[in-house]
């Protein structure tokens, strides 16, 4: 998948990225549900990144079509692209002891 214009990756929706690839088969939405080893998706583009316009942000391993439509919808929306790089946030917010 390409990034829909130039700018940089400010946030990816996590909860959608998961259930686009349980709808392709990477995961269940049951539990007797078979996982598809060959289905996945591989995050080129990670938050903070730059893109260009068509640009690769994502790529989908998938066997069968039928929710593809509905799972690249998905991604799609997943991905926010501005035109400003993200503040840079911590890696660790709090210390508890």
């Amino acid at each position: 998948m390409k990034s829909p214009r130039a700018g940089w990756v400010s946030e990816i929706d996590a909860e959608k990225v998961g259930v686009a690839a349980m709808l392709l088969g990477a995961g269940r939405q049951r539990a007797e549900d078979k996982i598809d080893h060959a289905v996945g998706l591989n995050i080129v583009t990670h938050v903070g990144d730059e893109t260009a316009a068509d640009g690769a942000i994502f790529t989908v391993n998938y066997r069968h079509e039928e929710n593809l439509v509905v799972a690249v919808s998905l991604l799609s929306s997943a991905f926010t692209v501005t035109d400003n790089a993200p503040s840079a946030t911590p890696i660790v917010l709090e210390s508890i002891t």
